[in-house]
């Protein structure tokens, strides 16, 4: 039973398009212990990455190394998860409003 779980989860992960993020809560019928375990051991073959607690993602492979999906996103990502909504404040929304074109090099 155990075999076919994990195999399971690999195929789901191993078919994801590259950006993928997956939670652990993204594979409910299981175990949130046996999940947890699961995509540690995944990111320890390198199938993903560990971006945050229980947060990992589907990088893509480039000769210059990992590339990551930008934080707006994860950002969007994790509000889908959690069924928020993300408001921009501060910089990001004088930029969006038109007040200001200025764009800061941090996020």
């Amino acid at each position: 039973m155990e075999d076919a779980v994990i195999h399971k989860i690999r195929n789901r992960i191993t078919r994801a398009k590259f950006g993928e993020v997956f939670f652990v809560s993204s594979f409910p019928k299981y175990d949130v212990e046996y999940v947890t375990k699961l995509l540690a051991q995944f990111e320890k073959e390198g199938l993903i990455s560990r971006i945050a607690k229980g947060v990992y993602v589907k990088a893509k492979k480039t000769r210059f190394g990992l590339l990551y999906p930008t934080a707006y996103e994860l950002v969007n990502e994790i509000a889908k998860r959690d069924k928020a909504k993300v408001i921009p404040t501060g910089a990001t929304a004088a930029i969006r409003l038109g007040f200001t074109t200025q764009v800061s090099m941090n996020s």
